[in-house]
């Protein structure tokens, strides 16, 4: 388990060789040659600690079973859980806790503490404000959650035993798991049983709520996803108020089905957005993630709320974290265009133009009406020396651009990249044209007057500079969240020398 987890999350072997016998003796001298952290910088520590145990040289000192290793990895994502790591939906429903059956040797010895221990696992579970906990079978209620448990207690080590049931439709489905804690304090033991349970129980939970029944009076699944399809559709044009539109339908798809999980993705890709276009103002970013987190609960392969979750993740500076959502989308969905596209970027930012040329030609295959993307690999292809492919990308975009201008004529996306492929093969007075088009549709639009900037800044003609830096303040003073695009953003690099520039940056 330790040797696969750190080839796949490294990209490197733990026990590296030419030959069969080199790694054989490379595993006989004992640990890695380098630990994760050596191999890949920022590796989590919790995360490293578990790897370097599972491939301790004595066995003795690895975990014993499979029971201990999921155990330990239930910390480990606890520890992770503030790092832009997918947090789990809060609990909700009612929950029937039996007593703790005694087994063992000695059961009296035990009795004491078993009441205890449920007790303060009740206690725990009831911190959940939406999950009603009962410790009296009420047999005119109904359940979604039954947990029975044993308790074995040999000298220092405590055995608990937890059987977790999910009720759905008249249906049970049960869960078996086992915390194992050697402690010579007694109080101490305790506690740490409870949270060696609550660590096991959150996992089961949350694997299952809201989950949708599988019938239900009122639900019209259908219609809900055709409005999140149709939702997206509108949030990439753009504008501000197409995110606003977008919203609205969302919210209208939420209440046909409660349990639609496309529309809680969909919904988290454009808190994301309100992010970028009302000020960077945080808290879109939590509540992005909270509708993506939701959106996973009611279906773990949903890819557009791992797209939505490395959008959030990518906006607020965790790169690693947000190559991690995309892959996952991609994984899920191979034609999640927007994870291919979004993980292009990140990858040509970071100077890896190859592995960006094949995401962004893929992603153009599966949404050719988003004509950012041919803008993307456009400036890909430029720095791969590759000009040849990248006009006649930039010819192809433009193609596109002008059939889904006609067609949907205010999809600003479309109309400000536009200007700037223009503006990037040297047709300056087209992309002029362009930009005049767009800010006479949307003039106090935040997006529009930030993209209609680059364009401009990429015409570089000194009236068209000056009129630029206008555009950017403009675009802050709607609410355009500017700060990190001003520092990364190559597209503005000819206006950097410009004292009113660097205002806007300071």
């Amino acid at each position: 388990l330790g040797s696969v987890l750190y080839h796949v999350m490294t990209g490197a072997l733990p026990y590296p060789g030419d030959s069969f016998p080199e790694v054989c003796m490379a595993i006989l001298d004992g640990p890695p040659a380098r630990r994760p952290s050596e191999v890949r910088p920022g590796f989590p520590a919790p995360l490293e600690e578990f790897l370097e145990r599972c491939l301790m040289a004595a066995p003795e000192k690895r975990f014993a079973n499979a029971t201990e290793a999921l155990q330990a990895l239930s910390v480990v994502d606890g520890h992770l859980s503030g790092t832009g790591a997918r947090r789990r939906a809060p609990l909700r429903g009612r929950l029937y806790l039996a007593p703790v059956g005694c087994g063992g040797l000695d059961p009296e010895s035990c009795s004491i503490v078993a009441g205890s221990l449920r007790n303060d696992v009740a206690a725990e579970l009831g911190r959940n404000k939406e999950l009603i906990v009962d410790l009296e079978r009420d047999t005119s209620k109904l359940y979604d959650y039954e947990i029975t448990s044993t308790l074995d207690m040999k000298g220092s080590t405590g055995t608990y035993d937890l059987k977790t049931a999910l009720i759905r439709d008249g249906r049970k489905t049960v869960h078996k798991d086992r915390c194992v804690v050697e402690e010579d304090d007694e109080w101490a033991r305790q506690d740490q049983l409870v949270r060696a349970a609550m660590r096991m129980l959150r996992v089961r939970l949350s694997q299952t709520v809201a989950r949708p029944m599988r019938t239900g009076p009122g639900r019209r699944s259908d219609e809900a996803k055709r409005l999140s399809r149709r939702a997206r559709v509108i949030l990439h044009r753009g504008r501000s108020k197409h995110v606003i539109t977008a919203t609205s339908l969302l919210r209208k798809s939420v209440e046909y089905d409660r349990y639609c999980a496309d529309a809680y993705a969909v919904l988290g890709e454009a808190l994301v957005r309100k992010y970028l276009l009302w000020d960077g103002d945080l808290s879109f970013i939590e509540e992005a993630r909270d509708n993506a987190d939701k959106a996973l609960t009611l279906d773990s392969e949903n890819s557009l709320a791992h797209t939505a979750l490395g959008f959030a993740n990518h906006l607020s500076g965790h790169l690693e974290d947000a190559q991690r959502e995309y892959r996952l989308a991609m994984q899920c969905d191979q034609d999640e265009w927007f994870a291919h596209r979004l993980l292009g970027s990140v990858y040509a930012r970071e100077g890896n133009f190859k592995s960006a040329t094949g995401l962004l030609q893929r992603a153009i295959g599966l949404c050719p009406t988003h004509i950012a993307t041919y803008d993307h690999l456009y400036n890909v292809l430029v720095r791969l020396d590759r000009y040849e492919e990248a006009l006649e990308i930039a010819d192809k975009g433009i193609e596109c651009a002008r059939k889904q201008i006609k067609a949907v004529n205010d999809d600003m996306d479309a109309r400000l990249h536009l200007a700037m492929l223009y503006a990037r093969i040297g047709r300056d007075d087209d992309a002029r044209t362009e930009v005049d088009n767009a800010l006479e549709l949307a003039p106090r639009d935040g997006y529009t007057c930030f993209h209609s900037a680059c364009a401009l800044a990429l015409t570089a003609g000194p009236d068209d500079l000056e009129r630029a830096i206008e555009l950017l303040k403009s675009a802050r003073g709607r609410g355009y969240y500017l700060r990190g695009e001003l520092n990364r953003n190559t597209d503005l690099d000819v206006l950097r020398s410009f004292p009113s520039f660097q205002e806007l940056v300071n």
